[in-house]
C-alpha cells in the first residue's frame, strides 16, 4: 500500500506533533504533499484569535517542513478590509475559500496513479502510534474523523481533522463546496456536509482522543 500523506492550513502546533506524524508513518510506503500559510496561526475569530497570533513562519519552522516535503507550497495569507469586515460580521467567507483551495491545490501536485491511499490531516494533530494500522479503502468509501463520535453523524463536527479516501475520488474535489453551497455561517461544515454528500460512509472511524488529539 502507498500513501500519499497531504497535510494542509495553518503551521500551528508542529513543532510538537511533527514527531508523532513520523511515528504513527513508521514502516509505512509514503510521499508527504504539504501546503501552509506564511502565518503560523489564524487570526480569525472562530478561534477567538486576533492579530496578535499573526507570528511569521520562521526559518526553522519552514526548514522542518522542508524535511517532510521539499517543494511545500507556502501561500501568503491577505484579507482585504473587506474580507476583515466579514469575520467580525460571522461571515468569514475567505477563511473557508482558503481552507478548500490550500486542499484543492495541494491534491493536484500529486500523481494519483502512484497511490493506493491519500491521507488528508492537519499540523497541529497529535497522533497515537497504531492510528494508521487499518487502513483499507475502497473507491466509493471515506474514512473520517471527529470530535463527539457518539453524536458524529448527527452533529457533522470537524470533519477536515483527518480523513482519508481512494485516489479515484479525486475528481469529487472539483466541486467548491463553498461556492456550491453559499451559506458561510456555519464554521466547518459545509465542508463537512460535502464530505458526506460525495462519499460512502464506512464503519471503522478513527477516534479522537483514541487515535488522536488536537496539540494547540
Amino acid at each position: 500500500m502507498r500513501i500519499a500523506l497531504v497535510l494542509r492550513g495553518h503551521y500551528r502546533s508542529f513543532d510538537l506533533t511533527s514527531k508523532s506524524w513520523l511515528s504513527a508513518l513508521k514502516g509505512l510506503n509514503y510521499d508527504c504533499y504539504f501546503h501552509t500559510w506564511d502565518l503560523q496561526d489564524s487570526t480569525t475569530p472562530t478561534w477567538h484569535r486576533g492579530e496578535k497570533y499573526a507570528l511569521p513562519l520562521y526559518p526553522y519552522n519552514i526548514e522542518l517542513l522542508k524535511t517532510f516535503d521539499k517543494d511545500i507550497i507556502i501561500k501568503r495569507q491577505e484579507f482585504t478590509d473587506k474580507d476583515l469586515a466579514n469575520k467580525f460580521l460571522d461571515t468569514p467567507y475567505k477563511t473557508f475559500i482558503y481552507r478548500y483551495e490550500s486542499l484543492y491545490n495541494t491534491l493536484n501536485r500529486i500523481d494519483m496513479s502512484k497511490y493506493d491511499i491519500v491521507i488528508v490531516g492537519r499540523y497541529d494533530l497529535d497522533l497515537k502510534d497504531n492510528c494508521f494500522s487499518k487502513l483499507v479503502m475502497n473507491k466509493d468509501e471515506i474514512m473520517i474523523g471527529g470530535i463527539n463520535d457518539k453524536e458524529y453523524y448527527k452533529e457533522l463536527r470537524a470533519t477536515d481533522l483527518l480523513f482519508a479516501f481512494h485516489p479515484e475520488n479525486i475528481l469529487l474535489f472539483q466541486v467548491n463546496p463553498y461556492v456550491e453551497q453559499g451559506d458561510f455561517k456555519r464554521g466547518e461544515e459545509p465542508f463537512t456536509e460535502f464530505l458526506f454528500n460525495k462519499f460512502k460512509k464506512v464503519i471503522l472511524k478513527w477516534r479522537y482522543e483514541k487515535d488522536f488529539t488536537i496539540k494547540r
